[in-house]
């Protein structure tokens, strides 16, 4: 279980080594969205291949947020914490768990440990990611100033459009995929919007 932390906490130093520069990354005072994905494929397990005990997904990327936060709150960002689910029945493809206007007044280490929920029914939890952030757009960025960045935590299994770079849906201009919702996020917002994955 340990080697499985290790490695997804080297995956979020290398995060904080990119972000954290001063010519790429996060400045202080500027607003940073976390969406994590809390879908059911995140229930899986990651499996290691050094014979060591596997850890799922979602415990890791709690794990994850925490240290985030430790590394974040030196440098007094505004921090949001999304958690990216599609329920059915529910048109919120996300859920503000921290939002970020309201990120500063709480104690977010102790709301993480104790009310990040990690034991959820799996069952039609899809990942919506495109539609997510055609979502996000129209209800977040488009009120936010200055630059933002976008740091998603997922295993990246988008089950509503094909993640292929090849398929139509992602390469055309007006294509609804994820990749083709990302490159429509970059052309509206330019340098304002960085965008980080894990």
């Amino acid at each position: 279980m340990r080697s499985l932390r290790y490695c997804a906490l080297t995956g979020l130093m290398l995060f904080c080594g990119m972000v954290f520069s001063t010519q790429s990354g996060i400045a202080a005072e500027k607003p940073v969205l976390i969406l994590a994905d809390v879908s059911g494929s995140m229930r899986g397990d990651l499996v290691s291949d050094t014979g060591q005990e596997d850890m799922e997904k979602v415990l890791v990327l709690k794990e994850l947020l925490l240290r985030l936060n430790q590394e974040l709150l030196p440098m007094s960002c505004d921090m949001g914490i999304y958690r990216v689910r599609y329920i059915a029945g529910d048109a919120q493809l996300y859920e503000p768990f921290i939002p970020i206007r309201t990120s500063k007044d709480e104690d977010i280490d102790r709301k993480i440990a104790e009310a990040f929920i990690t034991d959820y029914p799996v069952f039609n939890r899809r990942t919506p990611l495109a539609d997510m952030l055609r979502q996000l757009d129209e209800q977040e960025l488009g009120g936010m100033n200055g630059e933002v960045t976008l740091l998603l935590i997922s295993d990246g299994r988008e089950s509503f459009y094909c993640i292929d770079p090849d398929d139509a849906d992602n390469r055309n201009e007006d294509g609804r995929g994820p990749l083709a919702q990302v490159r429509q996020l970059k052309k509206q917002y330019g340098d304002r919007l960085i965008l980080h994955t894990i």
